[in-house]
């Protein structure tokens, strides 16, 4: 359910959000267990693990490039439909976000992105 091309809808980083003319340029690829994520200014690629046995579903990033290249983002995520929610604590943390409801917090990034048809 996750593979393809996702835009952001949403997007905070440390209880701030992205501005809404700049989501355009937040996008997710993913194929198989690796991604490209970009934004303005940048982005980078990863690899991702999930394991959707644990409630709330558990997620790990690990960007491959970058400057946080090896270091392992934990996070939680739920899908429904062309929607994927998701909440990463810093790459390197070792405190894994508890629910999507409680937003980004300090040091937390959320987003809320919709899957890209066509």
């Amino acid at each position: 359910m996750l593979q393809g091309t996702w835009e952001a809808v949403t997007f905070e980083k440390e209880r701030e959000a992205t501005p809404h003319e700049h989501l355009g340029a937040v996008r997710l690829v993913i194929e198989g267990d690796r991604y490209r994520y970009t934004e303005l200014g940048g982005g980078f690629e990863g690899r991702f693990r999930l394991d959707p046995t644990r409630s709330p579903k558990e997620i790990d990033s690990i960007p491959t490039t970058g400057e946080h290249r090896g270091k392992v983002a934990p996070g939680i995520y739920e899908i429904d439909g062309e929607t994927h929610r998701v909440c990463f604590a810093l790459p390197g943390s070792e405190d894994r976000p508890t629910s999507l409801a409680d937003g980004p917090g300090e040091g937390r990034r959320s987003f809320v992105m919709r899957k890209v048809t066509g």
